[in-house]
């Protein structure tokens, strides 16, 4: 079926469905098998059918090591073939933020010779994992090229992290920030907001205000004269930015609740 829909690629091809190069037109083939030995006999069985072939060692979560180890082992024993890299394999089996894995799973494929980085983004945890593996892959052979660490590219993937940690100006006396408990609703109205197909909302019973960010959503606000009380505006500019900030990191967002950083 796929390849009567015009596929480019099929994948995978093993000893267990080799019938299937019948069908084979132009597509290119990945050709999948952990055995280092059988998956070099398969890729050269399956180039007397095509020459668009691509072998896949298996990058697995359980056994990373070893499964590198057979990546490497393949690369010596055949230069020239393509492998398939199958980072999706570990992001989404892993629970923690994609960049970081992404950044050195493509820096291990460019070492060990791999050709063509897999991902997929089926979960909220991986989103944005095809973009972070590109930069990953330029930090990678730009790395490789210059002989010098993955670092002072002009690209990073550092996206909660920075480099540089600028000094600090002097603490001078201050009053310690203290915390009013007492709540007094604004007599202009209330207002809920939420994240719905990209863009911040911000309700209030006589309008409907929708943006990307906070200060065009609450300059609106105001210039509609929405909000009497400065507790109130100063409530409405933190949850906009709040809500700004889970937009720009894909994130949950519910009023009233803090953003979720995990350890920090």
């Amino acid at each position: 079926m796929g390849i009567a829909a015009g596929v480019d690629m099929i994948m995978s091809i093993s000893l267990k469905n080799l019938e299937v190069l019948e069908l084979i037109k132009d597509q290119a083939v990945v050709v999948v098998e952990k055995n280092v030995d059988m998956l070099k006999h398969t890729v050269e069985l399956v180039k007397t059918k095509t020459n668009k072939v691509i072998a896949d060692p298996v990058l697995e979560i359980f056994g990373v090591f070893e499964s590198l180890s057979r990546y490497k082992r393949f690369r010596e024993i055949d230069p020239i073939t393509p492998m398939l890299f199958g980072v999706g394999n570990i992001t989404e089996l892993f629970d923690a933020d994609s960049h970081g894995i992404n950044a050195i799973m493509a820096y291990i494929a460019e070492e060990i010779g791999a050709n063509l980085l897999f991902t997929t983004e089926a979960s909220p945890k991986t989103v944005n994992s095809i973009r972070e593996l590109k930069i990953a892959s330029y930090m990678s052979k730009g790395s490789k090229i210059k002989k010098t660490p993955p670092k002072d590219l002009g690209l990073s993937l550092l996206v909660i992290k920075e480099k540089v940690r600028y000094p600090e100006a002097e603490l001078p006396e201050c009053l310690k920030a203290k915390e009013k408990k007492e709540f007094i609703r604004d007599p202009k109205g209330d207002f809920r907001i939420w994240l719905s197909k990209g863009w911040i909302v911000c309700s209030h019973e006589k309008v409907c205000v929708v943006g990307k960010d906070a200060k065009s959503i609450i300059d609106t606000v105001l210039d509609l004269d929405l909000v009497s009380r400065l507790d109130h505006a100063a409530y409405l500019g933190r949850e906009l930015k709040k809500a700004e900030i889970a937009l720009r990191l894909k994130k949950n967002y519910i009023q009233d609740q803090e953003l979720n950083f995990g350890i920090y």
